[in-house]
């Protein structure tokens, strides 16, 4: 899996600091995300949400997803922390939770090799 600049957008409040889009040239699938002034409202709704279930204790950053799923499309809020979350816009919705269980390993995977306790 390839990451490109240009799928997650990474949101502290309300503002949008980051956008990338992940290509999978080995099974030649590729999820879009991108800031798009018609999601900009739904995306902080989620990201609220999503960082009031960990303000209120009933979720962890990085263990849990909030998603907002329609016919043609989707997007999958992970909370990052108590104000970060890591919002992903999918184009294939049936595709949703595989993409994200995915996700939520690589970072942890990730966290837990740069914190020292090495990659499990």
């Amino acid at each position: 899996m390839v990451i490109n600049s240009s799928l997650s957008i990474l949101i502290d409040g309300s503002v949008i600091s980051e956008a990338m889009v992940i290509i999978d040239n080995d099974h030649e699938k590729t999820i879009h995300c991108y800031p798009c002034n018609a999601n900009v409202d739904t995306t902080i709704a989620l990201h609220e949400l999503a960082v009031s279930l960990i303000r209120k204790n009933i979720a962890k950053p990085m263990n849990c997803y909030v998603a907002l799923i329609m016919a043609r499309k989707g997007i999958v809020t992970i909370p990052i922390s108590e104000s970060r979350t890591l919002n992903i816009h999918i184009n294939t919705p049936p595709l949703y939770r595989k993409v994200t269980n995915e996700l939520i390993t690589v970072l942890n995977t990730l966290i837990n090799s740069v914190s020292g306790e090495g990659v499990k």
